[in-house]
């Protein structure tokens, strides 16, 4: 970690603060907010000037009060680069304890970070205006000056001045209003909160309305939510209330705060906020009717709202002591969410449904532009290039492989000792592995090191040994494109492996393989290996030839995770090179009985990519047919109608698999059955949701200019959340060009907000026909979109260029680039150009071997 008299963008630590007593007046007509503030400070040298964060606003006076003399500040200067005003007085203040008292103005901006104006539709259709914050990583310094690094914690007492009508809330409890004397205005004040990052303050203003609390174990928790949507609040009571309960079972330690609001923002850039005791979240991750819901839809409400929960001990009380260490946050966040997630609903199989993410994080990791999990992070655009999937997923994958490694129990236990010996303070990723050692007494530091610091990620490969009754592994670093110098990286692997024995009697092992290769006596004419037992580890399998073909004849003995990760390391192998679509196609095939929800997600995702690169009629003809009897077979066993009994898995998976099988197979017969649910779903017929959702997506497919419009009228006036997003993002998949044009427009005239818009132009590249267009169309107004947009979803709009793997077109993006930058994520373009190639090379390499395979069929 870069040390901060050694990092420009690092606060000197001559002085540092111990509590914020803030006081904000925002005017929300003219988009503009006053405030003063005092700020309890320590100093430990002789001082002439104070150095503070401070960001778009403008002080106005300061004080420096202490040892019985109070002092006025003589000049501000202000460094736009480094987003710091240095205070300057005249003489020293000696070391000691004093009050640094400011007054300041701001603005409150439209670009959904700090202190920032959002808007809403009411039930009368007049649209009101909330001001609300978002201050992670950096953006504390928008709304006050401050200490903004994580490492200066302090306590708050904020009160907020709004108009007479409007609610207010922020971290702590109401402790007072006061009304002014022409009833106009209130001042609300709240509770002192713990001494906490100044990232995690939050305060809302606006036309809101609550939930009667709910009492969780002594902690009052609330819905707070735009007037007229209470309706849609019970979901998230309960779910949230769960998570709260199994979250201060699990760690052994209360919660740290007073009171827990969940605040539904209708603009939020990020997917949800975890402030101590205010957590903001998107409506549409909040907000639901469960009646109408599907099943991805309340999975995904549940896990981000434990996911916020997770924070508020593993983030709030505990924090990192800089944004290197932010992994640990969010990856221990994302862990903790689907173990809770798991036990709120057994039936979603979350840690089965947790696969698909470490495929993302796969994905990425598979790349030369990877980087470490941990890295140096010394500026704020380094810090907001840190919010990824390698700090999601994979760090979230390599504690699930740690926890089962050492074992749930001993896991937890030293995960208690470490929140208990570092509450209120401040850690580096070290302190955790020594926690667990000294609870387990294994040497965890030294195996995640290895994960924490080193790119990628190993690939086992497992064959017998030749005249030997052995088994012999050896690992390599995996790429999909190989650097020209060789990469010896080795990796400590904690392993479970799962096999049958000669007589075919099941067996199981761990080891923790430190070497490049191994070799495994235990295994001696077993049968078959799973070298990934359970699919807990992080790294792929590559098998001999007949090691494979008795692993594929022993699928009915595998766990389906396990049969997910054989598909998922085979398609991997393809995008290597190493193993081919033919290959794949033939694995896939063999997956017909298939009862899994998440294999068959894999499944039709990556035939899906297939059916998409064929450009001649009849090979894609053929290769529809293909898949029409697989997923046929696969739909066999639920039927298009649901059923008493149905667990939700089941519901989700009957939905993919018709959708699968109208979309991409494009069966006739499925394709008008969709069209008619469809139809009923508009009129007004329940439609179990899963169907509705599946049928509106082979509705927009192929949807007409009038289907268009009903879809454009559903997103404007959709009854949830939920709706909205699934219409609003359907837009641009339909084939026409005037109405593909129209949702590009969209996303810019501000009939979208800026929260999704960049999903939905980034999502058009998608777009069969016209997905070129839509990349046509971001070159076009880059410009535009950068002002606009958030900085954090340029670059994950950006991502759709992915879908784009024709040589011209690479090329015409590449150039692009080469003269443009991202406002944050430079890395994560590099890696997203990376894929392109890697997906051009596999086009390129796989199309013409299909094709003559298909047509020789």
């Amino acid at each position: 970690m870069t040390k901060p008299q050694t990092n420009p963008y690092r606060l000197p630590t001559s002085v540092t603060p111990s509590h914020y007593n803030l006081h904000i007046r925002p005017d929300l007509e003219s988009e503009t907010f006053t405030g003063n503030i005092d700020i309890s400070i320590d100093a430990t040298e002789n001082v002439s000037e104070i150095v503070l964060n401070a960001k778009e606003i403008e002080l106005k006076s300061a004080r420096l009060v202490g040892g019985g003399n109070a002092t006025e500040a003589s000049d501000f200067t202000y460094d736009e680069e480094l987003e710091r005003v240095t205070i300057q007085f005249d003489g020293e203040a000696t070391p000691g304890s004093y009050t640094l008292s400011i007054d300041f103005d701001g603005i409150l901006n439209r670009k959904l970070a700090g202190f920032y104006i959002s808007t809403f539709t009411d039930e009368s259709g007049e649209e009101r205006k909330i001001a609300t914050t978002q201050f992670e990583s950096t953006d504390a310094r928008q709304a006050f000056p401050c200490f903004d690094e994580p490492a200066m914690k302090a306590s708050f007492e904020i009160a907020l001045t709004v108009p007479a009508d409007l609610f207010a809330a922020s971290n702590g409890p109401i402790i007072s209003e006061v009304v002014s004397d022409d009833g106009s205005e209130r001042t609300v004040k709240f509770g002192t909160t713990i001494k906490m990052s100044t990232y995690l303050v939050a305060f809302i203003v606006g036309p809101f309305e609550a939930t009667d609390p709910v009492d969780v174990d002594g902690v009052p928790l609330r819905i707070i939510h735009p007037m007229g949507k209470g309706h849609l609040t019970s979901f998230a009571l309960e779910s949230g209330a769960f998570s709260l309960k199994y979250f201060t079972d699990y760690y052994g330690i209360p919660y740290p705060g007073e009171k827990l609001d969940l605040v539904a923002v209708p603009d939020f850039a990020f997917g949800a906020m975890e402030n101590l005791g205010c957590v903001t979240f998107r409506e549409v991750i909040l907000l639901v009717d469960t009646e109408r819901a599907t099943q991805p839809e309340l999975l995904r409400i549940a896990d981000v709202i434990a996911h916020e929960l997770a924070h508020m001990w593993f983030g709030d009380l505990v924090t990192m002591e800089w944004w290197n260490g932010i992994w640990l946050n969010e990856a221990f966040a994302t862990f903790m969410a689907a173990m809770c997630t798991d036990a709120f609903n057994p039936e979603w199989r979350r840690w089965d449904q947790f696969s698909l993410e470490r495929s993302a994080a796969f994905d990425v990791d598979s790349l030369q532009k990877t980087r470490p999990i941990e890295y140096e992070v010394k500026s704020p655009a380094d810090a907001d290039g840190m919010f990824d999937l390698l700090t999601y997923e994979k760090g979230g994958s390599v504690l699930r492989m740690l926890e089962q490694h050492l074992g749930p129990d001993r896991f937890r236990d030293g995960i208690r000792h470490y929140l208990k010996k570092h509450e209120y303070a401040n850690t580096e990723t070290s302190d955790l592995w020594d926690a667990l050692e000294e609870v387990t007494g294994d040497p965890v530091r030294s195996t995640m090191d290895a994960w924490i610091y080193q790119r990628g990620y190993p690939l086992v490969n497992v064959k017998q040994c030749d005249g030997c009754d052995k088994t012999i592994l050896t690992q390599n670093r995996f790429f999909y494109k190989a650097p020209e110098d060789a990469d010896e990286t080795v990796w400590p692997i904690p392993m479970g492996i799962r096999y049958a024995d000669s007589d075919g009697n099941p067996g199981s092992m761990k080891m923790l393989m430190t070497e490049d290769d191994v070799e495994v006596a235990e295994l001696a004419s077993a049968r078959w290996v799973n070298a990934n037992g359970g699919s807990n580890g992080f790294y792929r399998v590559s098998y001999s030839p007949d090691l494979m073909t008795s692993l594929r004849d022993a699928m009915g003995e595998m766990e389906a995770i396990e049969r997910y990760s054989l598909a998922d390391d085979q398609w991997a192998a393809m995008a290597a090179g190493s193993s081919s679509a033919i290959d794949y196609l033939n694995l896939a095939e063999g997956y017909s009985g298939e009862d899994d929800l998440d294999v068959w997600t894999l499944l039709t995702r990556n035939l899906a990519s297939l059916e998409r690169i064929l450009d001649d009629e009849a090979a894609r003809s053929r290769m529809r047919s293909r898949l029409g009897t697989l997923y046929s077979a696969g739909l066999s066993r639920l039927g298009w109608d649901p059923r008493d009994g149905d667990s939700p898995r089941d519901l989700e998976l009957r939905g993919l698999l018709c959708r699968s099988l109208g979309i991409t197979a494009r069966d006739e017969d499925a394709m008008a059955r969709l069209r008619e649910l469809h139809d009923g779903y508009l009129t007004g017929t329940t439609i179990e949701p899963n169907l509705a959702a599946a049928s509106a997506n082979a509705v927009a497919i192929v949807g007409s200019a009038s289907d268009y419009e009903a879809f454009l009228g559903r997103f404007k006036d959709a009854a949830t959340p939920q709706e909205e997003r699934r219409y609003m993002t359907l837009l641009s998949s339909f084939p026409g060009e005037g109405e593909f044009q129209n949702t590009l427009e969209m996303c810019l005239n501000g009939e979208v907000r800026s929260q999704d818009a960049p999903y939905l132009a980034g999502g058009a590249m998608f777009n069969r026909h016209h997905g070129f267009t839509a990349w046509e169309f971001i070159k076009s107004h880059w410009d535009e979109m950068l002002e606009v947009y958030p900085d954090n979803s340029v670059v994950r709009m950006v991502s759709g260029v992915q879908a784009l793997s024709r040589p011209e077109q690479v090329a015409d993006i590449k150039q692009f680039f080469e003269t443009h930058n991202v406002p944050t994520g430079q890395l994560t373009l590099e890696q997203h150009l990376e894929r392109l190639d890697v997906n051009a090379a596999s086009r390129q390499r796989e199309v013409g071997p299909l094709t003559e395979w298909l047509l020789a069929d």
